[in-house]
């Protein structure tokens, strides 16, 4: 029998992984990898962290280079040659050597697609300006490298997702004054809304100029180069460079010549296995379609861990071993300056979407033991099902280690863990790597205790729209004077926990009443003994001043200290 021809389209995380296990998994097949890149195997994920400083050697981030993966799994890889064609009749791909123009015809018994997905390019007057960057690849990377290394003044950044705000750190990191500009409401539009604001304020503070709610319509020009950019609402921001970071779409040109279905996220359609619509034709990585492990919907997250996975199920169906790729919950993971931010799973809006009743909590504590040396803080937002208790999905923020807990989550969300399950889990604790009650428990039993309805419920971004929208709401900070005055919100009164039984009568008596102080955790405790003495219109603002998102003040009001 014939060694079995392998061919790989596309040389990055899903095209080498597909290839590497192949080769594990079948020593005689005839593989063959073909990229329009000039390399493989690299790590896309590092590049904003190579041209920020973080990562010094740029060899670093190659993962296995063309010789290597020549002489070590004997892999046939034509770096430079794009697939323009594919007759599925003969079972051949046409590629042109981009060099020469010369083209072959590659004959394969199994075909992986694994091509990718390419930045959607900058838009508006003047975008064919020079020193306007995309960021996908070493040859992007490289262009941006050269110019902050010669000296960068002004950088803007437009789009503030993941690649955007890695971007706005390695700019700043250079030296340039640089200005982030976001057409939602607030940057990570992916994550949950008082994630997000924690995470634009951190910015602000380190220096990086964060504009929200505008879109980059224009690029102003001298002597052929970006000047600065027009938003939408006229505002006109000094540019040197522009790195344009608003997403990515699945590159389709040669998989739409095998005849493949596309599915309804526009990525490539495939089953558990990989396999696309037709038959001996495979899709891995972020040019194909994924579906959601909660919700059971096609999904489409590309990201290279995802994109691993992928190629590594399509190469064990490849070489006849039954695997299927479950699914994906759309975790992830950034580093912003000091904070750390991730999330997995859904959004309480999406969970009902979904057809879910869920709840969520708000809650912030220490990644490890308070006393320890080093620990830091974190918040954690759980969303759970109200009827089944089910855990649908979490957001994390702080300068505290995030994706451990992130990743206790994931496991417990794929495997349909409950609030009570996990409250009850036997995690490891010592000082110097937990709290005691660890955070994902802690944040089980508030939102079991929430679902309960013992006491009145909400957060700082609800009680500051009310506020704007007229509702006659006091704000009441339990903490002690001098944590009071080194910052509190705007408005807010100041009765420390230990005065508030015998000054209740000071409380609000026609409206409601919003405690607050360092975690939520004190407050609770009051809010229960004051609804015992009959007061009823006590709500307890998660997560205390901890997870406030908005400008403090510095100044006592209202309420004279006794």
């Amino acid at each position: 029998m014939p060694n079995k021809k392998i061919l790989i389209v596309g040389g990055v995380a899903a095209g080498t992984k597909a290839a590497a296990k192949c080769r594990r998994e079948d020593p005689n097949a005839e593989i063959t990898v073909v990229t329009k890149d000039q390399n493989v195997s690299y790590a896309g994920c590092g590049l904003p962290y190579y041209i920020g400083g973080a990562i010094q050697d740029r060899a670093q981030l190659l993962a296995r280079t063309v010789d290597e993966l020549t002489a070590t799994l004997e892999i046939n890889i034509h770096v430079n040659h794009e697939a323009v064609s594919c007759d599925t009749a003969k079972k051949t791909v046409r590629v042109v050597n981009l060099a020469d123009k010369s083209e072959t015809e590659m004959p394969y018994d199994a075909l992986v697609i694994a091509t990718g997905a390419a930045p959607i390019p900058p838009r508006g007057k003047g975008a064919e300006l020079g020193n306007i960057f995309t960021l996908r690849d070493l040859s992007d990377t490289d262009a941006i490298k050269a110019l902050v290394v010669g000296g960068v003044k002004n950088a803007v950044i437009v789009g503030g997702g993941y690649i955007g705000l890695e971007m706005a750190e390695a700019m700043h990191a250079n030296g340039a004054k640089t200005t982030v500009v976001e057409l939602m409401d607030h940057i990570l539009p992916n994550f949950d809304g008082i994630i997000a604001l924690l995470a634009q304020k951190h910015l602000r503070e380190k220096g990086v100029e964060v504009i929200t709610g505008e879109k980059v319509v224009e690029f102003k020009g001298d002597s052929g180069v970006v000047a600065a950019v027009v938003t939408d609402k006229g505002k006109e921001i000094p540019a040197d460079i522009v790195v344009w970071s608003v997403g990515v779409r699945p590159c389709l040109k040669f998989a739409k010549t095998c005849g493949v279905k596309i599915g309804v996220t526009g990525a490539i359609e495939v089953n558990k296995k990989m396999q696309t619509s037709v038959p001996d034709i495979y899709a891995a990585g972020d040019c194909a379609q994924s579906v959601n492990i909660l919700t059971g919907k096609p999904a489409w997250i590309p990201l290279g861990s995802t994109a691993n996975k992928m190629g590594r199920v399509a190469a064990l169906n490849i070489c006849g071993i039954e695997k299927e790729f479950p699914g994906v919950l759309a975790s992830s993971i950034v580093k912003i300056f000091n904070l750390n931010a991730a999330s997995t799973g859904l959004s309480v809006a999406e969970a009902n979407e979904a057809g879910f009743d869920a709840e969520s909590v708000i809650l912030a504590g220490n990644d490890i033991s308070p006393y320890y040396p080093g620990a830091k803080m974190i918040l954690l937002k759980l969303v759970a099902d109200r009827k089944t208790h089910r855990v649908l999905g979490a957001s994390l923020i702080g300068a505290g280690v995030v994706d451990k807990p992130v990743n206790i989550l994931v496991s417990c969300i794929t495997l349909g863990a409950t609030l009570e399950q996990i409250s009850d889990m036997d995690f490891a604790y010592a000082p110097p790597f937990s709290t005691a009650m660890d955070m994902v428990i802690t944040g089980a039993n508030v939102l079991l205790n929430k679902m309960r309805g013992h006491i009145g419920w909400t957060n700082c971004i609800d009680v500051k729209k009310r506020i704007e929208a007229g509702e006659k709401i006091q704000i009441l900070d339990c903490r002690k004077p001098e944590m009071f005055d080194d910052g509190h919100p705007a408005g807010a009164i100041n009765i420390p926990w230990g005065q508030l039984y015998k000054r209740a009568g000071e409380l609000n008596k026609d409206g409601k009443v919003a405690f607050s102080c360092k975690i939520g955790q004190s407050c609770y405790s009051a809010i229960l003994i004051l609804q015992a003495r009959g007061h009823d219109n006590l709500e307890l603002c998660e997560g205390g001043i901890a997870v406030y998102p908005y400008e403090v003040e510095k100044k006592q009001v209202e309420i004279a200290r006794e």
